[in-house]
This record gives structure tokens, C-alpha cells and sequence, in this order.
């Protein structure tokens, strides 16, 4: 069975094709037709839900979204760019907590990588389906389970099948670390 949402959100529910042209990054109301849901009504409520957005507090959608990018360094010191698949938009820190929203197309994936400093990591399916892959196994997110807490220091990826995924993500304790020290790739 899929979940019907207060704003009609199905998660879930396989979409197939995003209608993204290839190199355009998309835009908030290109999301909104794709899943057919309101996503910043949906990732405010969850917010809320979450106790790290006050009632009445609006999210500041990035126009445009932005990829987040890394600098790594190979073990025969050369340095290199890693540019995540996923797209965000938004991506603000809150009291002590990093808030961010992806959208992940369709067999994609994000940065391979742990946190340590304390941080966790909240994913909250909004719409779409996705697993986390660790080292553990593979996660599924979906109809029966929208939501995974990845602890500090546990290897981590967020990854698409034909399906795109929408995902409200909480950094708990990231706003008391460097933003530099959010991530760190693993592979």
C-alpha cells in the first residue's frame, strides 16, 4: 500500500524518469510536478515533526540548487574534486543541527562517507525511493520504512534505483563543527 500524505505525497511509489534534461539542474517546481506533492510544505513539516523548526519558520529553497563538491587526496598526493550526484535544496544550519534537502535522480548516488565529532545523520524519505548502503548492508527506504539514522562513524551512501528520491536529511550537531569537517569521503 502507499502512504497518502496531507499534501498527497506518495512514498513508495516508483517514478519513472524524472523529465530532467540531461545537465539542467532542476528547479523546485520542476520536483513539485515530478512527485506531485509540495516539497517545502512537506520537508517543513518534517522539520517541525523533528522539533528543529519552530511553526511559521519558512525553509529558504536554493534558486538554484546547488551540488555539494569535496577536495580528496590520493594516496600519491595528488588532490582531486569529488562533486556529489545529489542536488540540494536547502542546506542551513539551525541552533547546533545542519539541515539539508536532496534530490537524488534516478540511479544516482551521493558521496560515500562517516561522520565523526558526534554527528548523526537523519534521512527522512519525503518522496521516492532510495537505499542507504553501509557496510552493514542495504537499507531500503520507502512505503514501510521513511526513515534511517546513520550513527557517527558508521561508512555511509545514499543511492537511487529508477526511482528518484526526495530526502529531508538532519546533521544533528554538525552547526558546533567546522563545515569542512562535516563529511569525510571514504572512498
Amino acid at each position: 500500500m502507499v502512504e497518502q500524505g496531507s499534501y498527497g505525497v506518495r512514498v513508495g511509489e516508483p517514478i519513472q524518469g524524472s523529465l530532467i534534461p540531461e545537465g539542467k539542474l532542476p528547479t523546485e517546481e520542476d520536483l513539485n510536478r515530478i512527485f506531485g506533492v509540495d516539497l517545502r510544505a512537506l520537508t517543513e513539516e518534517r522539520y517541525i515533526q523533528r522539533g528543529v523548526l519552530g511553526k511559521g519558520r519558512r525553509l529558504k529553497f536554493l534558486n538554484p540548487p546547488i551540488r555539494h563538491t569535496y577536495q580528496r587526496r590520493l594516496s600519491d598526493g595528488r588532490e582531486i574534486t569529488v562533486v556529489s550526484q545529489a542536488i540540494y535544496f536547502v542546506d542551513m544550519v539551525v541552533d547546533d543541527h545542519a539541515l539539508m534537502a536532496s534530490f537524488v535522480p534516478e540511479n544516482s548516488e551521493a558521496t560515500e562517507h562517516l561522520h565523526l565529532f558526534g554527528i548523526r545523520e537523519h534521512y527522512d524519505l519525503i518522496a521516492g525511493l532510495a537505499h542507504l548502503r553501509t557496510r552493514n548492508g542495504v537499507i531500503d527506504l520507502g512505503e514501510n520504512n521513511r526513515r534511517h539514522t546513520v550513527e557517527e562513524n558508521t561508512i555511509h551512501q545514499f543511492a537511487t534505483n529508477s526511482s528518484p528520491a526526495f530526502t529531508a536529511l538532519l546533521m544533528e550537531n554538525a552547526g558546533r563543527v567546522p563545515r569542512d569537517k562535516w563529511h569525510i569521503l571514504t572512498q
